[in-house]
């Protein structure tokens, strides 16, 4: 359904159309003008002279004429304002389908009002515009200063699935994930991360990748977040290799199951084959934080323990 405010206003100009549409019909049965057709009816022979009977039908016949392609013209007038209201609402929206893109797909509403701007007899335009408003009321409208914000949503959430897919451990983590954040919130969420000397250069590498944009960027930023895994756990473990590293903290498979494979993740991300996207990127700062987070508390509990043998 179209939103809130595009919603309002295609119920207001239907409104409208359907009272235009019985005012017409009204008109031309002569229904808003009864006392012309009394006239006729009285009969002309005995109103009129008879002279002047031919004469006086001559002119009712034309100002009977005269009266129609005025109540026509200022019909289709209407329906022209009627019209506007309904395209100028389409030009300003679009429709939130999978089909949507970074631009807006307004085009795709303004053709639905291409019957109703054919000129024709009023009450055939009225009701094209009203079918048209009815087939729009249905869709999913936004307004086009949303699109690029919702465009990138879509791109995110596809991205996510795909990803969830193909690594099927992280996938409870990722279903979390339901919106791409801009780089400033992935640096306040790896501030505490960034405190170590080594990972941060690699963290504060792939933040700047984000911003900069671009495949080759983008692969870039997660060369840097593999780096910045494998020196991490290095860094906690004191072990020269990571993976060892990794089975020291981390004692269920599960646990070590999501750190190998987000390795992995951030080494095809790496491949020369693979062009990574920004929603990629994004998800691996995601994930990223969360196991990073994970494994400096189970440094933290560690050393907690040992502290507390005699």
């Amino acid at each position: 359904m179209g939103g809130s405010g595009a919603s309002a206003q295609i119920a207001a100009i239907r409104a409208q159309a359907a009272q235009l549409l019985g005012t017409h019909a009204a008109r031309a049965t002569g229904q808003s003008n009864p006392g012309g057709h009394l006239l006729l009816n009285a009969g002309i022979r005995e109103l009129v002279p008879w002279g002047w009977q031919g004469t006086s039908r001559k002119v009712l016949a034309a100002w009977g004429r005269s009266a129609k392609i005025a109540a026509r013209n200022e019909a289709n007038r209407r329906v022209d304002a009627l019209v506007g209201e309904a395209r100028a609402m389409a030009s300003s929206h679009s429709v939130a389908d999978g089909s949507l893109r970074a631009s807006p797909n307004s085009a795709r509403l303004l053709r639905r009002f291409g019957s109703a701007l054919d000129r024709g007899a009023p009450d055939t335009r009225i009701r094209a515009l009203i079918r048209a408003l009815d087939e729009v009321s249905y869709m999913p409208l936004v307004p086009n200063q949303e699109v690029p914000r919702l465009y990138e949503r879509h791109r995110f959430g596809r991205t996510r699935d795909r990803t969830a897919r193909s690594a099927p451990e992280l996938a409870d983590l990722l279903q979390r994930l339901q919106a791409p954040q801009d780089a400033d919130y992935y640096a306040a969420r790896l501030s505490s991360i960034r405190t170590i000397p080594k990972v941060a250069e690699s963290v504060d590498g792939a933040i700047t990748r984000l911003k900069e944009g671009g495949s080759d960027a983008y692969r870039q930023g997660s060369a840097s977040l593999r780096i910045a895994f494998e020196v991490l756990v290095t860094e906690l473990t004191g072990d020269k290799d990571w993976k060892s590293g990794v089975d020291r903290l981390m004692q269920s498979d599960e646990e070590r199951g999501i750190a190998r494979r987000l390795h992995r993740l951030l080494s095809r991300s790496v491949h020369a084959g693979h062009v990574p996207s920004k929603e990629d990127l994004q998800l691996a700062l995601d994930l990223f934080a969360t196991v990073a987070t994970r494994l400096v508390q189970l440094r933290s509990s560690v050393e907690g323990s040992n502290s507390r043998t005699p």
